[in-house]
């Protein structure tokens, strides 16, 4: 029965690191796109805002 437990604890564990780095790469996506963004509007000619 103990094993049962630790199986499902290992795969919720397993389930958070997977949201954590998920989300992680999602903010950095987003700051690559403002850095991305900024740099076209600065080569444009407009201020970056």
């Amino acid at each position: 029965m103990r094993n049962i437990q630790y199986c499902l604890l290992a795969g919720l564990v397993l389930m958070a690191l997977l949201f954590a780095t998920l989300e992680d790469e999602e903010r950095k996506a987003e700051d690559q796109a403002e850095v991305a963004i900024d740099m076209l509007n600065f080569n444009m000619g407009h201020s970056p805002t």
